[in-house]
């Protein structure tokens, strides 16, 4: 998980608006209740909701390019000097000491406040709720399946 260290630029019924480094913003789903405008906040996003982007939201330094083949791990040092890892193609272009724009998925965030509490966001996956019927297991488990095997 990439952290970001960011502030709550706006609150309003759509939503909470983040800053982060470099003065781009993230809008995003999150539970206002206890945010105030201007709090420090973290902002957490994996690898790969992260995506080059000549118009992304950061831009950054690649300091390390991992080429595994189908996919390419490089790790960007952000102008406002943290260190990402972002999650690429396997063909990638991107080579070490290129600047690169980096585009930030904000439906795949997470929120932190200073004491590291998560902020909730405003709705839940339908997965994440097991009294939802989208949450019910329609295969077998492999526990199952071996006992039944027995």
């Amino acid at each position: 998980m990439n952290y970001l260290s960011a502030s709550i630029a706006g609150i309003d019924p759509g939503g909470v608006s983040v800053r982060l480094p470099g003065d781009a913003a993230v809008r995003a789903d999150f539970r206002p209740e206890g945010l105030r405008t201007g709090q420090g906040v973290t902002l957490g996003i994996r690898p790969e909701h992260l995506a080059l982007a000549d118009n992304g939201q950061l831009r950054g330094e690649v300091l390390v390019a991992e080429r595994l083949g189908g996919l390419t791990f490089l790790h960007v040092r952000s102008e406002g000097s943290d260190l990402l890892t972002v999650q690429a193609d396997g063909n990638t272009p991107a080579r070490v000491h290129d600047r690169v724009g980096i585009r930030v998925d904000d439906g795949h965030c997470h929120l932190f406040t200073e004491a590291d509490e998560a902020v909730p966001h405003a709705s839940r996956h339908p997965l994440a709720d097991e009294d939802s019927p989208a949450a019910r297991r329609t295969s077998p488990t492999s526990r199952q399946m071996v006992k039944e095997a027995q």
